[in-house]
């Protein structure tokens, strides 16, 4: 079982959606998931962040259930963001998807992605025992 750690000493995770630290059992395995953006199976992307955020979540998903793992074996999730007016529509997409789920988060607002249609993408490393 993952464990968080939140101590005492430092500040509260903001808005408490994350975990500061993410600890994993020796014997865990570990998941890396490359940057996903919001590409729907038939290749078409949806026009704004919380479009594209939610298909994100639904295809880490499958990434989790091949792995045998799912939202809650989440122990790291990278955000980066394109415009930082759009983390307002991608936070509430996040907390639906993870229900509950508090990984250790990075959210970042970069210049680009790899390509202009790309609002957002996500990577993620999930563990389990």
């Amino acid at each position: 079982m993952n464990k968080a750690h939140n101590p005492a000493a430092i500040a509260p995770p903001f808005r408490n959606i994350y975990t500061h630290g993410m600890e994993c059992p020796a014997n865990a395995r570990t998941l890396w998931i490359s940057g996903q953006v919001g590409t729907r199976p038939d290749g078409s992307i949806a026009p704004d962040c919380a479009g594209q955020a939610d298909q994100i979540m639904q295809n880490i998903g499958p990434i989790l259930a091949e792995a045998g793992m799912s939202f809650a074996d989440l122990v790291k999730l990278n955000a980066y963001l394109v415009k930082a007016d759009d983390f307002a529509a991608f936070a509430p997409v996040r907390a639906k998807h993870l229900a509950g789920a508090k990984p250790a988060m990075t959210s970042v607002v970069v210049t680009a992605l790899a390509q202009p249609s790309w609002l957002v993408e996500v990577e993620a490393v999930a563990a389990k025992s």
